[in-house]
């Protein structure tokens, strides 16, 4: 699958347009109580992500270090894993990041199970 992301280093700051969009999400997820639980990141490229693969968030709370990687989607079925952002596409939600904790600080993440991608 190609993604169509554009590099990171081509993409234009925010500007009044995007603003007033924004605005629209923000208050579809207000209507839906979900201000707290959803937001907007910018969707681009820093390098080739595989239609197998997904980026794998590694957060390090005790050196206060988050890695964010590629990894093969099948790697991910033993590990306890978060979704943290999806692309949203015509009749699918394809999930382009996952979040996994490491160090001693770990407790909530071993609570979480495994959330399986679904592409549709």
């Amino acid at each position: 699958m190609e993604r169509g992301l554009r590099d990171v280093i081509g993409i234009a700051p925010l500007g009044d347009g995007d603003r007033e969009c924004l605005q629209e999400v923000r208050d579809v997820l207000k209507q839906h109580g979900m201000l707290d639980r959803f937001g907007v990141m910018l969707l681009h490229d820093h390098f080739r992500v595989g239609p197998d693969e997904v980026l794998v968030e590694t957060c390090d709370h005790e050196e206060r270090v988050l890695t964010s990687r590629a990894a093969e989607r099948s790697d991910l079925a033993d590990l306890s894993t978060l979704e943290t952002a999806w692309r949203l596409l015509d009749g699918a939600a394809i999930t382009e990041c996952v979040v996994t904790c490491v160090g001693p600080s770990t407790q909530s993440c071993e609570r979480r199970e495994h959330v399986s991608t679904e592409r549709g």
